[in-house]
C-alpha cells in the first residue's frame, strides 16, 4: 500500500541535508572544531557550498559540507548565563557559547544547577572581597559563580 503522506522524519532529514541562502549552519573548523556560518548560496549536504564565517566568505568542499548541520541563531548569544534556556542545546551550540563567553572573560556558565567553568589561563578579578560580598546574600539575579554554588551548598546543609 502506497501513501501520499510524507513522514515527519523524512521532512527532518531533507531539511537537515539542504541549506538555503540566509540560514545558519555549523561548519567544521580546524582551530575551533565548529563555527557558525550564514549560507551565501543554496547547497545540499555533501556538495560544495559558500558561507560567511565572521563576515568573511568561505568556500566549503563537498567533504566539509557533509559535516554541516543546521544552527539556531538564538544559541549564539554570549549573554545567556543558564544554557537550559536555549532552544537548541547541542554539542556545537555548547562549544560555541562557551568559547564566546570565554573570549569575554565570563568563565562561569550554568546548565540548570550545574556550574560549568573554563580555565581562563590568566588572572581574573573573580575572587575579590567585593565578589564575596555580592554573593553573601545569595545568587538570585547574579551571574554564575563558584560563590553561588558555595552559598547554595551551605544553605542546603544548614536547612
Amino acid at each position: 500500500i502506497f501513501s501520499n503522506t510524507v513522514s515527519v522524519e523524512h521532512i527532518a532529514v531533507n531539511m537537515a541535508s539542504y541549506f538555503e541562502t540566509g540560514c545558519w549552519v555549523w561548519v567544521p573548523d580546524p582551530l575551533h572544531v565548529v563555527l557558525p556560518a550564514r549560507v551565501v548560496k543554496n547547497f545540499h549536504k555533501g556538495e560544495a557550498g559558500k558561507v560567511l564565517v565572521n563576515g568573511i566568505e568561505r568556500g566549503l568542499t563537498a567533504a566539509e559540507s557533509s559535516e554541516c548541520s543546521l544552527a539556531n541563531e538564538k544559541t549564539f548569544n554570549p549573554d545567556v548565563e543558564n544554557l537550559t534556556t536555549l532552544d537548541d542545546l547541542n554539542e556545537n551550540s555548547l562549544l560555541n557559547i562557551m568559547r564566546e563567553r570565554y573570549n569575554l572573560d565570563r568563565i562561569y556558565s550554568n546548565i540548570g544547577t550545574i556550574l560549568l567553568s573554563v580555565n581562563p589561563f590568566k588572572p581574573l578579578p573573580l575572587y575579590t572581597p567585593e565578589k564575596i560580598e555580592l554573593y553573601k546574600e545569595g545568587p538570585r539575579g547574579k551571574p554564575p559563580h563558584v560563590f553561588a554554588v558555595g552559598h547554595k551548598a551551605y544553605h542546603d546543609m544548614i536547612n
